[in-house]
């Protein structure tokens, strides 16, 4: 029977590279799996790119532009990709991706738009504005962060987190979205998973993911949940783990 670790995170947590190379090398997994897929990847590239162009156009000063693409690079990438294939390179284990977010080249045309919209912005301020607000930006979000981290440490494994997962996936749904939030992407990733055990049924598998989908959600929506009701039958062993410390 596969050992499968479902490791939770929250995506732009400043503690979570650590945090998650140190889980990563306690459980020593054979495959890491992580959320998303490579469009997520390229399409940050892409937007870094099309701002670029954007901000060039608008004859903002070349110093200021170097600042803006390293901090816009910084907030718009995640952590669980670089690291879990930083893992897999050290350690000779497989790393891929679960499959959600099948996008492709439509893609393209959103960054475009995002780039425009927020050079236009960037054209507005000053280089010293600019930094004010990303270092508030920052700090709040980590705040928010620890705070939730906090919450979510109370009532993890109790009857309250049920009632937890049942409204913050209704608020996501609200929000995002069907596709963006919690359910059907869900589906996607545990037919990945369940594939990956099929092919190394005697392996040690991660799969990094937003700490939504390994809730305890009663109506069987998340990763977590879908899994859980699969190893009644397959025998596999999941266990869940969060990055709060």
């Amino acid at each position: 029977m596969a050992e499968v670790y479902l490791i939770g995170t929250i995506h732009t947590d400043i503690h979570g590279p650590n945090r998650l190379e140190k889980r990563l090398h306690e459980i020593k997994p054979d495959i890491v799996l992580v959320e998303g897929n490579h469009f997520i990847e390229n399409e940050g590239n892409l937007y870094l790119f099309f701002l670029e162009q954007e901000l060039k156009k608008k004859n903002i000063n070349p110093a200021f532009i170097d600042v803006i693409l390293k901090e816009s690079k910084t907030m718009g990438s995640t952590f669980e990709t670089p690291t879990s294939k930083s893992y897999a390179l050290d350690s000779g284990a497989e790393f891929d991706y679960l499959g959600d977010f099948n996008k492709g080249a439509s893609s393209a045309f959103r960054m475009i738009f995002e780039a425009k919209k927020n050079s236009e912005g960037y054209a507005k301020t000053t280089l010293e504005q600019f930094l004010q607000r990303v270092e508030y930006n920052r700090t709040e979000n980590q705040r928010a962060i620890d705070e939730a981290w906090e919450e979510w440490k109370s009532i993890e494994g109790t009857d309250e987190e049920k009632t937890f997962a049942l409204n913050r996936i209704e608020d996501i749904t609200k929000r995002l979205g069907l596709f963006g939030g919690v359910g059907p992407r869900d589906k996607q990733m545990e037919a990945k998973l369940k594939s990956a055990i099929s092919a190394n049924p005697q392996s040690r598998i991660a799969s990094v993911i937003g700490y939504n989908h390994n809730l305890n959600d009663q109506n069987n929506r998340t990763l977590y949940r879908l899994m859980s009701v699969d190893s009644q039958s397959s025998g596999n062993n999941i266990h869940r783990v969060y990055l709060y410390d």
